[in-house]
């Protein structure tokens, strides 16, 4: 992941030493803190790392959207904002001024005020699809992150957590296809929708 990072920083003429600084800062924050059972470092960020490397290769921002989703991570509040607000921070002290690429990674990342940009649709795609690929895991792995993220929300009563992860999982299935591009769905796709439906399923009958 430390080569992807800084690859996507030196496209950008970003220093190596604050771009190394901002690697260890957000691996460190991803890696540390209560609640990060699933949306973590090694859970979820490394899960990517396959993918992005090419796809950074061509995109700077996929990158910085990556790093940066889920810089903060709350599982009983959005963090939209504060994970722009260190995106913004990290913009700061690399002096980054490119405001196409600012707003773009800020608009991947979930900020709604800002007017659609050349590129966002197909990068977008891409960030989504990298999000859903932990769907088209393997059965055991996907049985390990149901547990993950059932964690992540045990503020909530399991009544209140199957009603919520019922709807998202649906959703999925409602849709004519869960992945976005050509090539995660004919990687993922099919295993995909046999693990959500293996999950509403055991959620249905958990609840019975």
């Amino acid at each position: 992941m430390e080569e992807i990072w800084m690859n996507a920083c030196r496209k950008l003429e970003i220093s190596d030493d604050i771009a190394r600084t901002w690697y260890e800062k957000i691996r460190r924050k991803m890696v540390q803190g209560s609640g990060r059972y699933y949306h973590n470092w090694e859970e979820l960020l490394l899960r990517k790392q396959e993918y992005l490397g090419e796809i950074g290769s061509s995109s700077s921002t996929i990158v910085f959207a990556v790093f940066f989703q889920y810089f903060e991570f709350d599982g009983k509040r959005n963090c939209v904002e504060k994970n722009c607000e260190a995106f913004e921070e990290f913009c700061s002290d690399a002096g980054l001024k490119d405001e196409h690429v600012i707003k773009l990674v800020k608009k991947l990342l979930g900020d709604e005020t800002i007017d659609a940009l050349p590129g966002y649709e197909d990068e977008i795609n891409l960030l989504q699809d990298l999000d859903l690929v932990v769907l088209g895991s393997s059965p055991e792995e996907y049985k390990r992150y149901r547990e993950l993220l059932r964690k992540e929300y045990s503020h909530l009563d399991d009544s209140s957590y199957t009603k919520m992860r019922l709807k998202v999982l649906q959703t999925f299935l409602m849709i004519p296809t869960i992945f976005s591009t050509n090539e995660f769905q004919t990687k993922f796709e099919e295993t995909a929708r046999k693990n959500v439906d293996t999950e509403i399923k055991d959620l249905k009958n958990s609840s019975n």
